[in-house]
């Protein structure tokens, strides 16, 4: 959306910062990443009317998406520094635990589940669970990564 204030006040001239400031341009853009909003990107400019003229509007939603994809890559960070500094996006259930556990032991899934009294797939459900949670794909990984996050002694 651009807004030049002189010309089309409309609904916005009875805005509060609107009136306050009384910027002469506006332009406000949404900052999508596949579709998914994620935030706005607001412009404006005190100086003169029309400030953002289509090759400016066409420049700034290049920088829109720039920043969306910036947003989510630094989502994607986050969430890889979650794991690797010694905290879960998600936390394990009592049961993942418990099945966290007989696998630390060398326990098969088949020994699982005989101890725990459900079925096979069932058992293999948690260990999925349990590697997305930990980050990890493998038994022998998933047993060192619970005893970097002190899950296990």
């Amino acid at each position: 959306m651009v807004l030049n204030c002189d010309e089309q006040p409309g609904i916005f001239a009875v805005d509060p910062y609107i009136a306050e400031s009384n910027p002469k341009s506006i332009a406000c853009l949404p900052v999508l990443f596949q579709g998914i909003s994620l935030g706005v990107l607001y412009f404006e400019n005190n100086f003169i009317a029309g400030a953002f003229a289509d090759n400016r509007i066409e420049r700034l939603k290049v920088l829109s998406s720039q920043v969306a994809c910036a947003k989510k890559f630094q989502s994607y960070l986050e969430k890889d520094y979650e794991k690797t500094e010694g905290y879960l996006i998600e936390p394990l259930t009592e049961r993942e635990l418990e099945v966290l556990h007989l696998i630390s032991e060398g326990m098969s899934n088949k020994e699982i589940a005989d101890r725990l009294i459900i079925t096979v797939n069932t058992v293999k459900t948690y260990i999925k669970n349990i590697y997305e949670k930990l980050g990890v794909n493998r038994r022998v990984q998933v047993v060192t990564r619970a005893k970097e996050l002190n899950l296990l002694q």
